[in-house]
């Protein structure tokens, strides 16, 4: 049976005057089609329906009424009948809002089903529906601009990938019906705020968040919208990240699905459980200790991760978003990486974690489908190499395990033996073996096509499961090096970071003050230690056409194998990364240990003096001066007092003498 509610809906609709662009005529409407939604006895609305004058004699209204019914009963069937007559209303009433209004809903509503429904074949099944649903609710805009049900359904419309290109459109008529104030409904200054956003109009999208905030909105969903995008800005907003940390503390459970939503790109669901687990203040604490890890693993000022997590998440969904809700299949069954996510294509997802590539190549190749390679130049000598290809052509690129994947052709056909000739010609500087590829012989190519198809399975899982932001200088030092050595403290063991860099004489000037040194120890299981500051006794020395950047720290360790990674700063911009160490830290306190060899000298150490009795002088050089005398330390831990040690250091002989060179012997090992 049919509810009260409808039928009260009704029988105000037969007293309405016939003025559809009035305000009492689009709530009766509106109130009619809530009432409606929560019906689900076909037959009776048949009965009403069929009760209504819908020829051409009749009532507008009851033929927008008439369609509402059969929005309802699409919803459930067929929804052609539903758009027919919002069509034929529209037509008779051009200048009517809310007739387009309702093809835009029935055009929507059929072309959602229709991508639905796997059986429907094509690359983009109801994207015809989707693009005349966004004309019709633009058309009702048009005829009346405050018409803010339009607006609202629009914003939702363009906020989705596949509608990407029309979004600067449906901006500047957003704009008109829903101005940056608290007296425009909350929602559609939400979907405002998130439109700007993508659009790249930061201010204007901070000031939607802020007049949906003060109009009424949900709080804590305000505060993480305004985090988004002033973290987003190329130079984040002053007090973003206190406003994401306030948002986070709030127990709400939209804006809290939404914190949940922007770490899904860097975290699975069983490394949330922590995040899942904690309420209020707590919640917030386990965000800034997640974010501050990242920050201390690439050794990066506080705060820096946090934003550029939000930049990444702005521009992947602005470029590398995907435009049809299916991932249509891979040439090579089983080999085609898939992440999961509704709305990144994989540029998107690496994106996310490895942030903007330092090489990027699209050059396109005539007979092949679009493609992309990308390099990473990270710290450490590291180079990262990915491929992705949009094998349908449907704006959907997905890695490839190797560059010779390149080549594949329209339907997945064998490629002609130019194809793969054609694809190493324009990314032969990506790396060295695709230069020697286009140059060697054919059992050559095979062995280098080998090693980058492996060198692609290692590659994928690594740029899907982990994530940097590699801290880089607009001026790199050279000759960057460290001595790394284990001590004791009271409280356990002490790894000594000997370090220096090469400062050339233009740059020297530029060495501000005491430089600063960031430090990190890292064991197994994630567990960080972090030291930031300026060390003591950092000094520059005299070095060939320039001077040398020396100094010491030491940081407190754990019993295990520990990573140890530095960063030298020597003014702005200007700085060295030091990469990765890994050290195996013993526990001092159970017997006497004898520490790793240093060789130093005094005229051009590093000094480490724990007291008068401790001092030893790192030398970072490989080469000393001829008249320099060395002195070799070693740090003697858990020694008691008083107890006689005795120790001998051997030092065989690492050259080949005249003899054993006419024999033809190998030198000793030393």
């Amino acid at each position: 049976m049919i509810g009260l509610a409808l039928s009260a809906a009704l029988a105000l609709g037969a007293t309405l005057p016939l003025r559809a662009q009035g305000a009492t005529i689009v709530a009766g409407l509106e109130s009619f089609r809530d009432s409606v939604a929560t019906v689900s006895d076909t037959a009776g609305l048949r009965r009403i329906d069929r009760a209504l004058d819908r020829t051409s004699a009749g009532s507008p209204i009851d033929a927008l009424r008439s369609a509402i019914i059969a929005l309802r009963l699409g919803s459930m069937g067929d929804l052609s009948r539903a758009l027919a007559t919002c069509r034929a209303v529209a037509r008779a009433r051009p200048d009517w809002a809310y007739p387009w209004y309702c093809v835009g809903l029935a055009a929507g509503a059929r072309g959602k089903d229709t991508a639905a429904e796997p059986l429907n074949l094509g690359l983009a099944p109801g994207r015809g529906d989707i693009e005349r649903s966004a004309d019709a609710f633009l058309a009702a805009i048009r005829a009346a601009p405050k018409f803010v049900p339009a607006a609202e359904a629009l914003a939702e419309l363009v906020l989705e990938p596949s509608e990407a290109d029309r979004r600067a459109e449906a901006l500047t008529a957003i704009r008109a019906s829903a101005p940056a104030s608290p007296t425009t409904p909350p929602i559609l200054l939400l979907l405002r705020g998130r439109l700007e956003r993508l659009v790249g109009d930061p201010d204007s999208s901070l000031a939607a968040f802020r007049a949906y905030d003060a109009g009424g909105g949900d709080h804590a969903l305000a505060l993480l919208e305004e985090a988004r995008t002033g973290l987003a800005r190329p130079a984040p907003q002053p007090d973003a990240d206190s406003v994401y940390y306030a948002g986070a503390a709030i127990d709400d459970s939209m804006a809290v699905a939404g914190y949940r939503h922007d770490l899904r790109f860097l975290a699975p669901d069983s490394a949330l459980r922590g995040f899942d687990a904690a309420r209020g203040e707590g919640r917030a604490s386990w965000l800034r200790r997640f974010w501050e890890a990242r920050d201390l693993v690439d050794l990066q000022p506080a705060g820096t991760r946090l934003a550029a997590h939000y930049r990444r998440l702005v521009y992947a969904e602005q470029r590398y978003t995907r435009l049809n809700g299916r991932r249509l299949g891979w040439c090579d069954p089983g080999r085609g990486y898939d992440s999961g996510l509704p709305d990144l294509d994989d540029r998107g997802v690496v994106y996310m974690r490895y942030g903007p590539p330092t090489m990027r190549v699209t050059t396109p190749v005539w007979g092949m489908m679009p493609a992309e390679s990308w390099r990473y130049d990270l710290p450490g000598a590291d180079t990262v190499v990915v491929h992705f290809l949009d094998l349908h052509n449907v704006h959907d690129y997905r890695l490839a395990p190797t560059v010779l994947s390149l080549a594949t052709v329209p339907g997945c056909r064998r490629h002609t033996d130019a194809a793969p000739l054609a694809v190493m010609e324009s990314r032969a500087g990506l790396l060295p073996d695709y230069d020697r590829w286009l140059s060697g012989t054919d059992l050559e190519r095979a062995r280098l096509g080998r090693r980058d198809f492996q060198r692609g399975e290692a590659t994928i899982p690594r740029v899907t499961t982990t994530d940097v932001d590699p801290l880089r200088f607009a001026r790199e030092l050279d000759g960057a090096g460290r001595v790394s050595v284990l001590g004791a403290a009271d409280s356990g063991a002490l790894a000594h970071f000997a370090f220096a860099a090469f400062v050339p004489e233009s740059l020297s000037a530029r060495v501000g003050g005491r430089p600063g040194v960031r430090l990190v120890a890292m064991r197994r299981g994630g567990h960080l230690d972090g030291w930031r500051g300026t060390p003591a006794g950092t000094r520059l020395v005299p070095g060939d056409s320039g001077w040398w950047l020396i100094g010491h720290v030491a940081l407190p360790v754990r019993v295990g194998v520990t990573h140890l990674r530095l960063a030298v700063l020597a003014g702005d911009s200007i700085g060295a990364v030091i990469g990765w160490d890994s050290v195996a830290v013993a526990d001092v306190r159970t017997g006497p240990g004898l520490g790793p060899l240093i060789v130093g000298a005094r005229s051009s150490g590093i000094p480490w003096v724990s007291d008068a009795g401790d001092t030893a002088f790192f030398s970072p050089f490989r080469t000393v001066r001829r008249d320099d005398p060395l002195e070799v330390y070693a740090e003697l831990t858990g020694a008691r007092p008083s107890a006689p040690y005795e120790a001998t250091l051997v030092m065989p002989p690492t050259g080949r003498g005249l003899a054993r060179r006419l024999r033809g012997g190998a030198p000793p090992r030393g």
